[in-house]
């Protein structure tokens, strides 16, 4: 390993040459991928919302049993504070409960991450997702300006 990085060193043009031809047959097999071996899954949609601030956070969870009524389980936490790290506070949900749920209660101007991270039972199937909102007196607003749609990439 060594050596190849003294003849990169010695000969910049080559080296430049080695990771050009890596880019290029990794382009040129992903455009190869086979994705017709996927399974064709419909990704299901879930939305829990608290509509005005002074939720308590027994609302929340409560609200999110949606998720389990579905058929499905979370992966991680429901909710968790905002601002600068894993802040206060954490809920987890009826099937992954973090500790018990605290005697909290929204207020308007806060902001927190929603991350439920939907999976199957079995977790072989899920999606990770997460949104950064700010509790407002009509309920919540997001913080996020990219676009939510799933975008697909390699089709013919």
């Amino acid at each position: 390993m060594q050596r190849l990085a003294e003849v990169c060193i010695r000969r910049p043009v080559f080296a430049a040459m080695i990771v050009l031809s890596l880019v290029v047959v990794g382009a040129a097999s992903y455009a190869r991928l086979g994705v017709d071996r996927f399974p064709s899954v419909d990704l299901p949609t879930v939305s829990v919302r608290t509509e005005l601030s002074g939720a308590s956070a027994e609302e929340v969870v409560e609200a999110a049993a949606i998720i389990e009524d579905a058929g499905f389980s979370t992966y991680d936490d429901l909710l968790h504070g905002f601002g600068g790290g894993y802040l206060p506070p954490v809920l987890g949900s009826r099937s992954r409960p973090n500790t018990p749920t605290p005697d909290f209660t929204f207020r308007t101007g806060m902001t927190v991450v929603i991350q439920p991270n939907v999976v199957t039972p079995n977790h072989r199937a899920g999606v990770q997702t997460g949104e950064l909102v700010q509790v407002t007196d009509q309920g919540i607003a997001s913080l996020h300006q990219a676009s939510r749609k799933l975008r697909v990439v390699g089709e013919d």
